[in-house]
């Protein structure tokens, strides 16, 4: 009798992929490593992803989707637009700290992110959408000026993810979040009032 799969062992293997792909490069891992990750047989690891690289892109989509569920729980009773940013900043920071390289890995095996890159992007999306709609409401309050929300939202993430690859060593979330949202929030052009 054939055995049958479940959500919870799909979940248990993609967590396990997830730490194994994080502490070392795509082609360095074995889906051995997932499998004792996993606490279960490599055979199990194939029968729900039949390549290495389906539990790690998958892994990844799994991560965005917890990510964008966490942020709109953070952001759903909060009226101020800052604090909403505020909140998304830090929750994008906790998901992206030990996946700095996350972007590089999936952009590396180009034929991968050509045959699954509209999931990265639709799962993505839903995160610029959550920066998009704060952006939008500070226009709204005119605590913002009148700018391409969508723009601002890839500006704004940009800037989170590039202070998170470049950071120093004294950097912590807490104060990339600040940083970030006080140069987007009053931009670096000197006020001459």
């Amino acid at each position: 009798m054939p055995r049958v799969k479940t959500i919870e062992k799909s979940h248990a293997i993609l967590d396990a992929a997830a730490k194994v792909f994080l502490a070392r490069e795509f082609h360095d891992v074995l889906i051995d490593d997932v499998a004792a990750e996993a606490g279960t047989g490599k055979g199990t690891i194939y029968r729900y992803f039949p390549t290495k690289e389906e539990p790690f892109f998958v892994s990844i989509l799994h991560g965005l989707d917890g990510l964008s569920a966490s942020i709109a729980d953070q952001v759903a009773a909060e009226q101020s637009p800052y604090r909403r940013l505020e909140m998304i900043a830090t929750e994008v920071l906790r998901f992206a700290w030990n996946r700095r390289d996350l972007v590089t890995q999936l952009h590396r095996d180009e034929r991968l992110f050509a045959r699954r890159g509209a999931e990265f992007h639709e799962r993505r999306q839903r995160i610029v959408r959550h920066v998009r709609d704060a952006i939008t409401e500070g226009i709204a309050q005119g605590e913002l000026r009148p700018i391409d929300p969508t723009t601002g939202a890839e500006l704004f993430l940009g800037m989170l993810r590039g202070l998170n690859v470049f950071r120093r060593p004294s950097d912590t979330i807490e104060t990339i979040v600040q940083e970030s949202l006080d140069v987007f929030w009053n931009g670096v052009r000197r006020n001459h009032a």
